[in-house]
């Protein structure tokens, strides 16, 4: 590491992450919370975070990943986008880290990225929701299987992103399978006050198979109905 830290902090961060690497579960959720305590108090510059989301060792790395979300400095969500895209075809759990920090980090710059991931260009207009789907033909099984393995931790960074040109990519995800990956579009849907989404999200209150993603869809409605709606809808 580059950046010059004091020894003692040195010392107890290797320790910390050899913890990490190596403790049991008690041991690597007090050294996390130890590491984190260092973030809030300032005693961890941002130049040594970015030096460790290069680390070999993954249980530092994965780390200072989430620390750079936690950051919302736009270096640090300039980093994670550059990571993503470097590891967009590596190991999955390390991108969905990335793509968790990315909505931790709250900066619409990710959301295109984000939605390119699920084979969608920012740029269509409004009137063409409803009518778009994923083009599966286009790819292969296993790159379908990895994209829609994505689509539960992509749709969590949207929710907190709140930038309403995701609505492209909701509108396909609030007909997935999963039922987590509909409950979490509706909160998305939400957040953004989309209210062209309010003739769907009847269809989930009523119909819906999950009781958690019909009462989730109520929520919103609840919101949504109150907004007026955009003329051109």
């Amino acid at each position: 590491m580059t950046v010059k830290l004091p020894r003692d902090l040195i010392v107890e961060l290797d320790t910390l992450f050899l913890r990490l690497s190596k403790g049991d579960v008690d041991e690597r959720g007090a050294a996390m919370s130890r590491l984190i305590s260092y973030e809030q108090a300032g005693k961890l510059p941002l130049e040594s975070i970015l030096e460790m989301a290069e680390e070999d060792n993954p249980a530092v790395s994965m780390y200072a990943i989430s620390a750079l979300g936690r950051s919302r400095n736009p270096r640090a969500v300039s980093k994670l986008l550059e990571m993503a895209q470097a590891h967009r075809a590596g190991n999955a759990l390390f991108l969905e880290t990335i793509i968790d920090a990315l909505g931790d980090a709250g900066d619409p710059e990710a959301t295109a990225l984000l939605l390119e991931f699920l084979g969608i260009k920012l740029g269509w207009k409004n009137k063409l929701l409803g009518k778009l789907s994923f083009k599966k033909d286009e790819l292969s099984e296993e790159e379908v299987q990895r994209r829609d393995a994505l689509a539960l931790p992509i749709v969590r960074a949207l929710e907190k992103i709140h930038d309403p040109r995701s609505a492209e990519a909701l509108w396909m995800l609030l007909d997935s399978d999963d039922p987590l990956v509909r409950w979490h579009a509706i909160q998305t849907v939400l957040k953004c006050e989309l209210t062209e989404f309010v003739a769907k999200l009847r269809g989930f209150a009523e119909h819906d198979t999950s009781p958690l993603v019909k009462e989730m869809a109520q929520i919103a409605l609840a919101k949504l109905e109150t907004i007026p709606q955009h003329l051109d809808n």
